[in-house]
């Protein structure tokens, strides 16, 4: 089981006018979890979310625009500070302390990374909504390094795949616009 990530977060408004980003601040001992809740009402531009100054641990990227609430997994532990646009209330950072704990099988809705879990000898993931899409990639990471450990495509006429921790302990399914089940492969 993870050790949990120490948690200290605060969210700060710097700036000077309501479109001033606001930052969040986190110190990670551990992998964690960022979950950007986009609560806009009426004009949705969704959140964007990027790197405040250069203190942030190496390779940190934010690149996409969040609408809804997602979970990104985040491995480096160190002290971060984040700036979301537009400001709180419109979208808020929360920090959750480690990977997660999933039991498989389970299943993940459009939400970002999915929870950690204890890899089986083979994962199974089985595409339940394409979302409009032909296809769907799916990405298997391992929780300690972040580092990609399998990659597999399914498609409406084969919408399960088998993906390979190698030897892994805990892995994760990178985020995917498809709403999957995650389970071991029998």
């Amino acid at each position: 089981m993870l050790a949990a990530a120490a948690v200290t977060a605060v969210l700060l408004t710097r700036g000077g006018g309501d479109d001033a980003p606001t930052t969040f601040t986190y110190t990670a001992t551990g992998p964690w979890r960022l979950l950007v809740a986009d609560r806009q009402t009426g004009d949705d531009v969704g959140c964007t979310v990027s790197p405040h100054g250069a203190g942030n641990p190496a390779g940190l990227t934010m690149s996409e625009t969040v609408w809804g609430d997602k979970t990104f997994q985040i491995h480096q532990p160190g002290d971060y500070e984040l700036d979301v646009t537009p400001p709180s209330p419109g979208c808020r950072l929360s920090a959750l302390p480690g990977g997660g704990d999933a039991t498989l099988p389970f299943t993940v809705q459009y939400s970002g990374d999915s929870s950690a879990f204890k890899a089986p000898g083979a994962v199974e993931v089985e595409v339940k909504d394409f979302n409009g899409s032909e296809t769907c990639e799916f990405v298997l990471r391992d929780l300690a390094s972040g580092e990609n450990v399998d990659i597999a495509t399914a498609t409406k006429d084969a919408p399960t795949v088998r993906l390979d921790p190698g030897g892994r302990s805990q892995v994760y399914l990178a985020a995917s616009d498809c709403v999957v089940r995650i389970g071991a492969a029998g």
